[in-house]
């Protein structure tokens, strides 16, 4: 494809530093990092933009960088929107946000969705082809983390 992406999730990550119980605990706010990165290889890739859907219970904190990345929140969806603009070949870009996620009574030994899905789309000047690429629903079992993978990842209740 003329545009590769990247999303992998975070609690213990370098940019931002994540809070909360690990394994997630009921009523409890736990905050993990991701990074969604996205690389073109040979053609200028124009309206390049990211959506980030947050399911019902997970909240956005406010962090992200770089700070210079356009990148708006729309509370109604609950959807983080990325604006690229143009991407170039050769050029990595990447977005670093942080959401918090408060499980809930009903979720106990389940992995919890941190985000529902993450949908790259731009155009390809150079062919003129519309791209679209998806990204699967990122849970709190996060294989790209060891942290995750020592603690666990699957919701416990509170008072043990």
């Amino acid at each position: 494809a003329a545009v590769a992406t990247d999303f992998k999730g975070y609690y213990q990550d370098t940019v931002f530093s994540n809070s909360g119980p690990m394994p997630p605990v009921v009523g409890q706010e736990t905050t993990y990092t991701f990074h969604y990165s996205v690389a073109s290889s040979l053609n200028n890739i124009e309206n390049a933009r990211v959506s980030i859907l947050l399911p019902t219970g997970i909240r956005y904190t406010g962090k992200r960088s770089p700070e210079s990345e356009k990148m708006v929140f729309n509370e109604r969806s609950n959807e983080l929107v990325w604006d690229i603009g143009t991407l170039e070949p050769g050029k990595n870009r990447e977005l670093v946000f942080q959401v918090a996620a408060v499980p809930s009574p009903g979720s106990v030994d389940q992995e919890m969705t941190l985000v529902s899905k993450a949908t790259f789309t731009g155009r390809d000047t150079f062919t003129g082809q519309e791209l679209k690429l998806e990204k699967e629903r990122k849970t709190s079992n996060l294989p790209e983390d060891p942290v995750v993978g020592s603690k666990g990842y699957k919701v416990q209740a509170n008072g043990g």
